[in-house]
């Protein structure tokens, strides 16, 4: 608000002291305070006018001069000022004040520079608006150091009474500063170098004058600070004040606009008070949404002064949110997680939100399998699949204020043995594989969510384009690790196939590098059946030299070697040795990440899944194969021997005697080093 200013006293009479009034001041703290010397405001703390960077200048807020009593004290950044010989007494900012109703106009404001922004700046002036005349020059010898600032334009007419006053602050060459030197911009500090990125503040931006006698000043108001509402709430009285030199505050008439009629209607603006002590109540419209309330204040002589201030009107319960959640998966007999997940709400408490929850398949994870941890926002479950069941089930947590209610899915799955990566019976409600999931399979290409499961089985079709795949547990698998994996599946063909072969099935490194392709079509088949073929990842196939009849289920396991880029095809096998076929195609070593599915016009037929694993050993994904003994090749070198399997289900076990009892040998994984000793030992695969 208007009153007397003290900064450079000592340069005024004393006379003008005591009746110098601020006519404009630019503290540049936000209103209200946010606590941030990061963020500012350029638009004035006291009166009216305009602030701007010119000369091509960068700006920011930053903290600002001691002087400022605020606790929020800003000042204004500036930096990217001219090279050292370029564009003299253009760069700086510039400040458009209305002195109409005074005299005897003075400047006052603080000034720091860095070591390397320009030692001189002038003051330039303006009373017509555009033509620019000097002012004094403001040598600046100390970087890093408030300055205060002082200049009188008492004995410039035209500064004074007049609404086209304005003044710049502008960085200027030594030369012209001096009247001798160099036509170049000097450094603040001595022994530094001048930089156009050295910065200059600005802070307490004053100005200052003596009213006229019977001048009409313009009135001033208050800030008002950001309200928060729910749609239909009412504020209650807002407290503000208003005043005018000339005129009691009880003549002074306010007036209101909003930018969001719809979220605060202008006739929701409702002043009371006859004094200079007013209120505004505010009653929030039927949207949601920002609205900016501008009041302005107008004195009998037409003068005004506005202040403007931010209403959010939110719903009159949001519901609370839940988020973090994402498929897990377990071994048959395992719970799985604690699983963390987040949830919140913008009126309730996060220790008061209640979270429940369900499986889709409560055959396979009862509701007591749920058991719920955490407090506050950071919540966790932990999932207890039924004893002896393995499957896939969607899961819903809800999060619930009391009223209003939010939800999230994830899906689960619990693998029937430590060996298989991806375990899929396909044993879900009719509709899309990817929400009927909780999206354990994701969207590859084509149109989302065409791809359905039907009666407990999948359904692939010529007609449809979406392709799906399903990340592998433990995944993704690198190459050099010597990792086999091994994938099958019931299939079912309804109808015939193209004659060309087109792939259906294939692993996957993410969405675009396929592997281990499974092909369906008609070529070198008898009259009404079709041929499966493999290829390693393209289109030239390798074709099992088998007749398969349509509506018939038949086993489809494929064994795809990650270092190798190999990939081997069988159709029922109840043996690895079983005949089958191998693809011929190189291809180069990548990661295998997932399984997939795929959907074309080139296939031209109806194809029905289901009963898909994914596996590191043969046995995991042939699950009503003969077991086969393991193999344990042992290699000797000087001093020791190499021992190494291929199943990582099988774990070493080692005896003195072969009439002795085996123990695991701590730690061993294939290949494994044995140092020969004078002790004999003998090994063996245990699973």
């Amino acid at each position: 608000m208007k009153g007397t200013s003290i900064i450079g006293v000592a340069l005024l009479p004393p006379a003008l002291v005591v009746q110098a009034e601020i006519v404009a001041q630019w503290n540049f703290n936000s209103r209200p305070p946010d606590g941030s010397t990061s963020t500012g405001a350029l638009s004035p703390s006291v009166g009216l006018g305009t602030a701007i960077p010119i000369g091509g200048i960068t700006s920011s807020f930053s903290s600002g001069s001691a002087a400022d009593p605020e606790p929020d004290n800003t000042a204004w950044h500036t930096t990217s000022y001219p090279g050292a010989a370029t564009n003299n007494r253009t760069a700086g900012v510039q400040f458009s004040v209305d002195t109409s109703g005074y005299t005897n106009v003075w400047l006052s404001w603080a000034q720091r520079h860095s070591d390397t922004a320009s030692r001189y700046c002038r003051l330039l002036y303006t009373v017509d608006g555009y033509t620019w005349l000097e002012g004094r020059v403001i040598e600046m010898t100390t970087g890093g150091v408030w300055s205060n600032v002082v200049a009188d334009l008492g004995a410039v007419a035209g500064a004074a009474n007049n609404p086209a006053f304005g003044f710049q602050i502008v960085t200027e060459f030594e030369s012209t500063a001096t009247g001798a030197g160099t036509n170049r911009y000097l450094p603040t500090a001595a022994g530094s170098s001048y930089s156009s990125s050295g910065t200059i503040r600005f802070d307490l931006v004053t100005v200052n004058g003596i009213r006229l006698p019977g001048a009409n000043t313009a009135p001033g108001i208050s800030a008002i600070p950001d309200q928060v509402l729910r749609v239909g709430q009412s504020s209650g009285p807002i407290e503000f004040t208003v005043w005018d030199f000339e005129e009691a505050g009880s003549a002074l008439v306010l007036s209101e606009s909003s930018s969001g009629p719809a979220v605060v209607p202008d006739w929701n603006i409702v002043f009371a008070g006859d004094t200079g002590h007013r209120t505004v109540t505010l009653t929030a419209g039927e949207q949601p949404g920002t609205s900016t309330i501008t009041v302005y204040v107008y004195d009998s002589g037409g003068k005004w002064s506005s202040t403007s201030f931010r209403v959010t009107v939110l719903p009159w319960n949001t519901s609370p949110w839940i988020g973090g959640l994402a498929g897990t998966h377990t071994l048959i007999n395992s719970p799985a997680g604690p699983v963390p997940f987040t949830v919140g709400d913008l009126e309730t408490p996060a220790g008061n939100l209640v979270v429940t929850g369900c499986a889709w398949n409560a055959e396979l994870l009862p509701p007591s399998g749920l058991t719920f941890g955490g407090s506050g926002a950071d919540r966790t479950v932990t999932l207890a699949p039924a004893a002896g069941r393995a499957g896939n089930t969607p899961v819903t947590i809800e999060v619930s204020d009391g009223t209003n209610r939010a939800s999230a899915v994830f899906a689960l799955m619990v693998r029937p043995d430590p060996a298989v990566v991806f375990y899929e019976p396909f044993d879900y409600a009719d509709g899309s594989l990817l929400t009927n999931s909780g999206f354990l399979w994701a969207h590859r290409s084509g149109s989302n969510g065409q791809c359905a499961v039907l009666a407990g089985e999948l359904q692939l079709s010529g007609a449809q384009t979406e392709d799906v795949l399903g990340l592998l547990a433990g995944g993704p698998y690198q190459r050099s690790n010597r990792t086999v994996l091994y994938a099958s599946f019931k299939l079912r063909v309804e109808t015939l196939p193209k004659p060309r072969p087109e792939y259906f099935a294939h692993f996957a490194d993410g969405t675009s590098t396929l592997r281990g392709r499974v092909f369906a079509g008609t070529t070198n088949a008898a009259p009404g059946c079709y041929r499966l073929s493999v290829a390693n990842g393209s289109e030239t196939v390798v074709e099992l030299a088998q007749d398969l009849q349509t509506n018939v289920t038949y086993r489809v396991v494929s064994r795809y070697d990650i270092d190798a880029a190999t990939t081997r095809l069988w159709v029922d096998p109840a043996l690895e040795t079983d005949p089958g076929v191998e693809a011929t195609d190189s291809q180069p070593p990548v990661k295998i990440s997932s399984y997939a599915f795929r959907q074309d016009s080139g296939l031209g037929a109806v194809l029905w899944v289901d009963d898909l694993r994914v596996g590191l050993t043969f046995a995991a994904v042939v699950p009503d194969a003969p077991p086969e003994r393991p193999r344990l090749w042992i290699t000797p070198e000087p001093g020791r021997v190499i021992l190494r399997w291929e199943d990582p289900a099988f774990h070493l076990e080692s005896a003195a005697d072969l009439d002795a009892t085996f123990t695991p040998v701590q730690g061993a994984v294939s290949p494994f080093t044995n140092l020969l000793t004078a002790e004999r030992r003998f090994f063996r695969l245990k699973r």
